[in-house]
């Protein structure tokens, strides 16, 4: 283990040995369950810190106001709140 002072800002992650085909990531001590996926990317011409991207299987809970777009097949998913409202993607069909 590390025990490094990590750079401001900068999450402590660990990934720890697949139990069951499942990795089990702990992110400032705390392991992140659900976990079916992870990249680690870096461009050391770009950036020096690596990127972590996972996929976690997880109950969403959004508060913050904000929708997020979802990606193909499931962008059509959503359902307006606003009577009469029409997405810019229908606009110009018939």
């Amino acid at each position: 283990m590390n025990n490094k002072p990590l750079p401001v800002g900068l999450a402590h992650v660990e990934i720890k040995e697949a139990l069951n085909g499942m990795a089990q990531i702990y992110i400032d001590g705390k392991k992140v369950n659900g976990v079916i996926g992870y990249k680690i990317e870096q461009d050391a011409a770009e950036k020096r810190v690596p990127i972590l991207t996972m996929q976690v299987q997880c109950e969403l809970d959004l508060d913050c106001g904000a929708i997020p777009v979802l990606p193909e097949p499931w962008s059509w998913f959503y359902e307006p709140k606003v009577p009469g409202f029409t997405d810019v993607r229908d606009i110009g069909k018939s």
